[in-house]
């Protein structure tokens, strides 16, 4: 059983694991992998990023295809940032990069304000071969968060 199949079960919420017939760095290889049961609208990622005046590390959580807005995160932040290396983000997730699980973080978690479109969300799980889906209502109801707008308009 996978931790944050133990934090959903705790926590009473119903949720659908999603083999992978390979481990899954990317929200493409999780389409690819998952044979069908991924659904490219549900389909989401959270990026660590560090501060680099505080170095204070947070998480956002975005849709599959949006990307960061640099100036949207410098001005939220206060500060500019850059993407956490691959050590940071295991220590923030217990994960190296592409398996991150929003549940699972030890760092502030925002979540970017376009999401909330979403009914249900497919979600890193913590390990490579598996994706997570659950309602976006339940995920943020089983996670301390704020939203904030931090992606770039299409």
């Amino acid at each position: 059983m996978l931790a944050v199949e133990k934090l959903l079960q705790d926590k009473g919420v119903a949720y659908k694991l999603i083999p992978l017939t390979q481990p899954a760095y990317t929200v493409a290889d999780t389409l690819i992998y998952s044979n069908g049961l991924a659904k490219p609208e549900e389909a989401c990622k959270t990026i660590v990023i560090r501060a680099k005046k505080s170095k204070q590390l947070r998480a956002i959580l975005l849709y599959g295809d949006d990307r960061l807005d640099s100036g949207k995160v410098r001005r939220w932040l206060g500060e500019d940032f850059s993407i956490a290396s691959p050590e940071e983000v295991k220590s923030a997730s217990g994960v190296e990069p592409g398996a991150v699980c929003p549940l699972l973080l030890t760092v502030p978690l925002f979540v970017d304000q376009k999401m909330l479109r979403l009914e249900r969300v497919n979600i890193g799980s913590g390990n490579h071969l598996f994706g997570l889906e659950l309602k976006l209502k339940d995920l943020l109801d089983a996670v301390q968060h704020e939203e904030a707008d931090v992606t770039k308009s299409i």
